[in-house]
Formats: structure tokens, C-alpha cells, sequence
């Protein structure tokens, strides 16, 4: 009686909806029972209906045999299920067409957004090449001038108007690249003092201990290493060990020290919230300051500059915050003598290099032994050949120290140049004493989109970023970096 009933309902009509299949008919209850599995087969799979019975096997093993066996519940289920599909068969297809359709469009867009990040690599290259001919130009190695007129510009906000404040943060920004604030908003002096006390607990512990509880990721960014970073600029690992902290969940669940306690966590997180609001600040203003001498040169705004720049950055924002604190230790040499042979190899605490942020933030000990801050206009402002070194002070107490980064220069289309910087070896009894800093790197969210120069792509700031790891990192964890390339 079941199947009388459900008969009556079934059509049996060509299917005019169905591309490539005109020929074909609904199939009704006789074929079903009467066809073979392999007929049955043949006939959903050329009715296209592969996602519509993917969870209902028991359709395509509608046979004779298999539906003789069937208890009549079963039989009312399946039949259930062949009315529905014929009943909606037609008015289903546009579904499935425009479905077929959305699935191939998003494909179409993985691959445009896999040849932008393989088009745009040269982009990365760009800036890691000019850091590869410090080392062949010899720059890297030249040491540096000790004259006041090579000096790096201290801005004090306690005495300026915002414009002139303004003024004096692009001029430094855009002439040398690196510049130190004193009593600056947001960040304490204290605050300074009791994230290097964390700081210096941390890096006091066993090697072993560091390693295992922090273990050091290069495609999250994230953890602790110990001389695995390898510049360009020497082609040797930096003489340090340093603690990453990438203000992403997902990336710092497993690299939170457990044996520091709590308050090593609330901590970092309460400074890096401190250090972004300061960055963000100096962007702003940076980015104010030459949208007015612009206008007042009488060039056009472009779209692009109307960006707010600062915006695009975040702490704790999953699959989007990029922004970083790296805690650094620079350890002490057994002698003065093993240092002076490491610097004859070329070797350097940390090497020459421009950091890949918008801005960076450092913050220096004052005691002696933590000096060998070094800074150099970027080479392609005046070339390699007329570049000079200048010695970067670190006995000023909560000074902060800023440089430019290479996403701000890109952004600003070259006007605000990145600035090459490196911790050169000890000397004397510098050696025997270690150096510890803080850098606060304010880098872009991921999906941000940074501009380029004239005539090039742009890239999205995860694009960047991952391709400057390689190119620092490849020589231990090359496959992890370029998987994760792969899956941008």
C-alpha cells in the first residue's frame, strides 16, 4: 500500500531542469527495485546528486535484492526520500548550480591568493637584499662614528606643542631613522624596570628549562631561542638568546612559562597593551605630519593616505594580531679575548638588519655592559659607500628608543625610510657582562594590506612577515615556514 501511494506521487517526466541530462528521467519506484546496483549507481551519479545522497548510501543500494530485505519502516524511509528528491529535483538544481558555482569561485580566489603571495615575494626580497650587501659592501662591519653631529635626536614630550612635537618626530623619523623619547605617555619608567625584572628571571634559568616550557616556533613567531636567528647582514647567528611573545592565543597557549607563575603573563601582557598605545601614537602623528607638509607643498592626496595606519593594529585578536615583544639576552663571553676573536670572525651580538614593522619600540639598561646600540641612515638614501654608524646612548633612564620599520616605508611610499641598526660585539670589559633589551615591534594585522612602492604589488602584512622569517630563520626551520607560506 506504501508503495502504491508513494507511486502515484513519483513523476516520471524528462528532466528539464538539468543540463546534460535532458535525456534522462526522475527514476521511479519500478526502476529502483527492478535495477541493478551498478544501474542505480550509473543514475544518481549522472543526475549529479553526489552531495545530496552523500549521507544516504542506501539510495544508490537501491536494488532488488537489497529492498526486498528492507523492514517496511525502512522502505517507507527510503521511498520518503525518492518522493522528496523528485518533488524538488527541478527547483533543487539552481540551488546546486549556484552552490557548484560559490565552491569554484572560492577556489579561483585561493589560487589568485596564492600566485599574489608567490608574485609578491620578490617585494620581501627587495628589503632582504639590502641587507645580504651590507656584508658584501662591507657597511655592516664598519664601525662607527663618535661625533655629535652623527648623534641620534632625543624629543622630550614634557616641553613641545603637538605640532612642533609633530614636526620634530617626522624630521627625525624621515632623516635618520631612529630617534629616542623621554617622558613619553603610556609607558613608565617603572613599568620598564619591573618588565626587566621578569625579563632577566626568565633568561636566568637553565637553558633546558627555557627550551621546554617556551618551545620556539618560527611560523608562530613565538617562544624562546637561543642563537638561531641568522642575519643576512652576516650570514652568522646573533651572538643571544631571546623570548618572543606574539600577542595571538593561539600562538603563546603552549609558551607561557608555567614555572614563572602568573604574574609573569599578566604582566607582559599589561606592558605590550602599554607599548602598543604608545606606538600607535608615534604612527599617527608620523602619518599627520607628512599628510600636512604634503597638502602644503600642494600635492594631492592619494587614497591610500587616507588610511589610518595606526588602526591596523591589535593585541590577542585571533588569525589577525601580529604585534610582538621580544626579550633579550645577550650572554656574557668567558673572556674579553673569546670576544675579540668572535668580532674578528665577523661575528655580531646581533647583526645588521631593518626591522620589519611599522615602528619599534626599544628598551635599553642603563648599567654598563648593556651599551653597543648602533643605528645607520637607510643605504638607499645616500648609498652604501657614504652611510655611516652612530653609537646609540643607553644611560639615559626611561628613555625609549624608536626606529622605523620597513612596512612604515613601504606604506609611506619611501618618504620614511627604515633604519638599519645592530648590537655590536663587546669591548673590553664589556664582554664579561651581560646586555639585556626589550623590543616592541608594531607590526600589522594580517589581513592588512601594505602598499607598496610605485609600480609594485602589494602584499598583506602576514605575506610580509612570514617571508622576513624565512629569510632569517631558513637555515632550522625552513619547512615549517614555507608550509605555513603555503597555506596563506
Amino acid at each position: 500500500k506504501i508503495q502504491e501511494k508513494i507511486l502515484q506521487r513519483i513523476p516520471s517526466r524528462p528532466c528539464k531542469g538539468r543540463r546534460r541530462m535532458k535525456e534522462l528521467h526522475f527514476p521511479v519506484l519500478e526502476d529502483l527495485v527492478s535495477n541493478s546496483f551498478e544501474e542505480n549507481e550509473t543514475i544518481f551519479s549522472k543526475l549529479s546528486v553526489r552531495k545530496h545522497f552523500a549521507s544516504r548510501p542506501d539510495l544508490i543500494l537501491a536494488s532488488s535484492t537489497v529492498f526486498a530485505r528492507l523492514r517496511m519502516s525502512e522502505r517507507a524511509m527510503l521511498l520518503k526520500s525518492v518522493v522528496d528528491f523528485a518533488r524538488g529535483g527541478v527547483e533543487e538544481e539552481g540551488e546546486e548550480e549556484k552552490e557548484r558555482e560559490e565552491e569554484e569561485e572560492k577556489e579561483k580566489k585561493k589560487k589568485r591568493k596564492k600566485m599574489s603571495a608567490i608574485e609578491n615575494s620578490h617585494i620581501v626580497d627587495q628589503d632582504v637584499d639590502t641587507e645580504s650587501k651590507l656584508l658584501t659592501s662591507g657597511l655592516g662591519l664598519k664601525r662607527a662614528l663618535n661625533d655629535s653631529a652623527n648623534s641620534v635626536p632625543v624629543i622630550d614630550f614634557s616641553n613641545l606643542d603637538s605640532d612642533l612635537l609633530d614636526a620634530k618626530l617626522y624630521d627625525a623619523a624621515s632623516n635618520v631613522g631612529f630617534f629616542a623619547l623621554v617622558n613619553a605617555p603610556f609607558v613608565e619608567k617603572e613599568d620598564i624596570d619591573r618588565q626587566f625584572e621578569f625579563s632577566e628571571k626568565f633568561f636566568a634559568r637553565a637553558k633546558a628549562v627555557k627550551e621546554q616550557e617556551s618551545p620556539y616556533d618560527a611560523k608562530l613567531n613565538s617562544g624562546y631561542e637561543y642563537k638561531l636567528q641568522v642575519r643576512p647582514s652576516t650570514q652568522l647567528k646573533d651572538e643571544k638568546e631571546s623570548f618572543q611573545v606574539t600577542a595571538k592565543e593561539s600562538s603563546m597557549e603552549t609558551r607561557w612559562p608555567k614555572d614563572m607563575g602568573p604574574d609573569f603573563e599578566a604582566n607582559t601582557r599589561e606592558f605590550m597593551g602599554k607599548s602598543l598605545e604608545l606606538a600607535k601614537m608615534v604612527i599617527a602623528r608620523l602619518q599627520r605630519e607628512r599628510r600636512r607638509r604634503r597638502r602644503a607643498q600642494g600635492g594631492e592626496e592619494e587614497e591610500e593616505e587616507e588610511e589610518d595606519i595606526a588602526s591596523k593594529h591589535s593585541l590577542w585578536v585571533e588569525n589577525e594580531s601580529q604585534c610582538t615583544l621580544r626579550m633579550i639576552h645577550y650572554p656574557p663571553f668567558d673572556s674579553v679575548e673569546e670576544a675579540e676573536d668572535q668580532a674578528k670572525m665577523g661575528y655580531m651580538r646581533a647583526g645588521a638588519h631593518t626591522d620589519w614593522c611599522n615602528v619599534t619600540l626599544l628598551y635599553q639598561r642603563t648599567e654598563f655592559g648593556n651599551g653597543g646600540l648602533e643605528c645607520a641612515a637607510n643605504p638607499r638614501r645616500d648609498g652604501f659607500e657614504n652611510t655611516e654608524w652612530a653609537q646609540i646612548d643607553h644611560t639615559n633612564p626611561g628613555a625609549i628608543t624608536v626606529n622605523i620599520g620597513d612596512m612604515l616605508s613601504r606604506w609611506t611610499n619611501g618618504d620614511l625610510l627604515s633604519n638599519l641598526h645592530r648590537v655590536r660585539m663587546p669591548e673590553g670589559e664589556e664582554a664579561l657582562k651581560s646586555r639585556h633589551s626589550m623590543a616592541f615591534f608594531a607590526q600589522a594585522d594580517e589581513s592588512a594590506v601594505i602598499r607598496a612602492y610605485p609600480g609594485q604589488e602589494s602584499l598583506t602584512a602576514k605575506e610580509y612577515i612570514l617571508g622576513r622569517i624565512r629569510s632569517n630563520y631558513g637555515g632550522t626551520t625552513d619547512k615549517a615556514v614555507m608550509a605555513a607560506a603555503a597555506a596563506v
